[in-house]
C-alpha cells in the first residue's frame, strides 16, 4: 500500500554528491568573486582616500600660497618702515647737531658781561618767588 498510496506524487531525483574536484572548483568561483568584489571595494575605499587626501593637500596649499603672499607683503612693509626709520635717525642726527651748534654759538656770542646782566634779572625773579613763598 506505501507504494500505492505513494505512486501519484512524482519521484525526487536523487542527486549525486558532487566530487571533490567540483567543489573545489565552485569554492574557487565563489572566492574569487568575492575576492574581486572585496579587490573593488577596497580600490573604491583607497581611491575615496587619495581623492580626500588631494582636496587636503589642495586647501593646505592654496592657505599655505595666501600666507606666503601676506608674508611678502609685510616683508615689504618692513622694509618701507626701515627706510622711514633711518631717515627719521638721520633727521634726529641732524637736529642734534643743528641744537649743539646753536647752543655752542649762542655761548660764543654772550660776552661775560651780558651774561651777568641776565643773571641779576633771574635772580631779581628768583627773589620775587622767595618773598611770595
Amino acid at each position: 500500500m506505501s507504494e500505492g498510496s505513494g505512486s501519484h506524487l512524482p519521484r525526487k531525483k536523487l542527486k549525486r554528491s558532487p566530487s571533490d574536484e567540483e567543489v573545489a572548483a565552485h569554492a574557487a568561483v565563489a572566492s574569487g568573486s568575492f575576492a574581486s568584489r572585496l579587490a573593488v571595494s577596497s580600490a573604491q575605499i583607497a581611491l575615496a582616500g587619495v581623492q580626500a587626501l588631494a582636496q587636503d593637500f589642495a586647501s593646505t596649499k592654496a592657505a599655505l600660497d595666501a600666507e606666503r603672499a601676506r608674508t611678502a607683503e609685510l616683508e615689504k612693509q618692513v622694509e618701507s618702515w626701515k627706510v622711514v626709520a633711518k631717515v627719521w635717525k638721520l633727521r634726529l642726527a641732524l637736529i642734534k647737531e643743528l641744537v649743539d651748534t646753536l647752543v655752542v654759538q649762542s655761548d660764543s656770542e654772550m660776552p661775560g658781561e651780558q651774561a651777568d646782566a641776565e643773571a641779576p634779572g633771574e635772580q631779581a625773579r628768583l627773589g620775587d618767588d622767595e618773598q611770595d613763598g
